[in-house]
């Protein structure tokens, strides 16, 4: 047996990040079409022997895919050059229905709205879509996989507590980008970010970067180095008991992995993201 998860925007709650001592990042749901009206996901759990399969995943981004650029490392890992800069990646799965067509798109920095701010700073590079490939076969009863749309806006305020801010004698606030309360992840922030789409997943979550900073050949992925250390772009979830689901009142124990990518992202630049969600 299968059973079906929605995930509602306003039910997504996160406290604030702190995130390098350089900024305070703010996660929120956005509602998507593909999902129904005011969801920002949708999912499945697996109860049965086999439960769910496919349900592992490998999300891909390369910086540059731009043909005959210097710091093109060239095609890799299937990632293709795309003289167009128009190349879109469909996710798709290949067992569970994901309701509507969802798509990343690739990007040309300095144009268009997701690519034009000034940390965008490579022009006329093309930035290539994420690529999220599942992979698998029966992950076994209590297996999860969710989707959600999700957008992580980025406020800036270096110093040892990036989340925290103080109204100035004159009444305004020591954070400009914390908006008029004066309060990190509220409504009046001044950078609420851009809403994608990435997977939950109780089984593998994995990502990487090609290309980083625009620098042919750098990686940020499985086996690579970053800084002195092996890069930690991987995570494994732990299944849900599906025999809590009789109890009304109970708790659905699981521990559920993402991994996502960032290109350009503010004060930190070019990344890979991992987190584990624990239920108790």
């Amino acid at each position: 047996m299968d059973v079906p998860i929605v995930i509602k925007a306003a039910d997504v709650k996160f406290r604030p990040v702190e995130v390098f001592g350089l900024t305070c990042a703010c996660v929120r749901g956005v509602a998507h079409g593909a999902f129904g009206a005011g969801n920002s996901g949708i999912g499945l759990l697996g109860c049965s022997v086999e439960g769910l399969s496919a349900i592992n995943f490998r999300m891909l981004q390369d910086h540059n895919t731009t043909p005959g650029d210097a710091n093109n490392g060239g095609p890799a890992n299937g990632l293709s050059d795309d003289p167009e800069c128009d190349d879109e990646a469909v996710l798709e799965h290949p067992s569970i229905d994901l309701g509507a067509r969802i798509v990343a798109n690739a990007c040309l920095e300095g144009s268009g709205a997701a690519c034009s701010e000034a940390r965008f700073n490579h022009r006329a590079i093309c930035n290539g879509p994420r690529v999220i490939e599942f992979y698998g076969g029966p992950a076994g009863r209590g297996s999860e996989l969710l989707l959600n749309s999700t957008a992580i806006g980025q406020l800036q305020n270096p110093g040892a507590t990036p989340c925290e801010a103080v109204r100035k004698p004159d009444g305004t606030c020591s954070v400009p980008d914390f908006g008029e309360d004066c309060e990190p992840c509220t409504a009046d922030d001044t950078d609420r970010g851009i809403a994608s789409v990435a997977p939950l997943t109780s089984g593998i979550a994995e990502a990487g970067v090609l290309d980083v900073n625009n620098k042919k050949g750098r990686k940020i992925a499985d086996g690579a180095t970053c800084g002195n250390s092996p890069c930690e772009v991987k995570l494994t979830g732990v299944p849900a008991d599906c025999d809590a689901l009789v109890d009304a009142e109970a708790s659905l124990p699981s521990s559920l992995v993402s991994a996502f990518t960032a290109i350009h992202a503010k004060s930190i630049n070019d990344n890979v993201t991992i987190f584990t969600l624990d239920s108790d």
